[in-house]
């Protein structure tokens, strides 16, 4: 099976932007993130790419950006960048019904970054104990005992 081209997604989602570099293979850039399951559901159904091999995200300051690499699981060639941009309050729609795996990431998310997702079946901290406070991996993050270690110049 040949791989998936940014014609082919260009034709489908019309309103993403798709680029050939910027990720481990082609990038697909979507303006919101209700589109997110929507367009998942089709690369997954419509392209064969039905295997999640990873999610994650990260603090633009302004907001955050998800990451998701797919890839179809008969064709190693074939791999795709899924990017999309979302306000720090703003809630993402699960993808675990698409995806089996998705729940743990989502929740390593959830955990890291305090990203919600909507419809997820069990939204809780993965990492870190049920009583931690605040997300370690948003820039915004201060822990108190690291800001009174001797030699902390901040």
């Amino acid at each position: 099976m040949k791989s998936v081209r940014c014609e082919q997604l260009k034709a489908v989602f019309p309103e993403c932007a798709c680029s050939a570099s910027g990720g481990f293979g082609l990038v697909l850039t979507l303006r919101t993130v209700k589109e997110l399951t929507g367009v998942c559901a089709t690369l997954h159904s419509g392209f064969g790419l039905d295997v999640m091999e990873d999610y994650t995200a990260r603090d633009c300051l302004e907001g955050f950006e998800l990451v998701l690499h797919m890839v179809r699981s008969l064709d190693n060639q074939t791999h795709l960048t899924v990017k999309v941009v979302l306000g720090r309050e703003e809630q993402v729609p699960t993808l675990s019904g698409l995806f089996g795996c998705a729940q743990w990431y989502e929740r390593e998310i959830f955990d890291m970054f305090g990203i919600v997702f909507s419809g997820h079946p069990d939204l809780r901290r993965i990492l870190l104990p049920e009583d931690w406070q605040g997300h370690p991996l948003r820039k915004d993050y201060q822990d108190e005992k690291l800001l009174k270690r001797p030699g902390n110049l901040s």
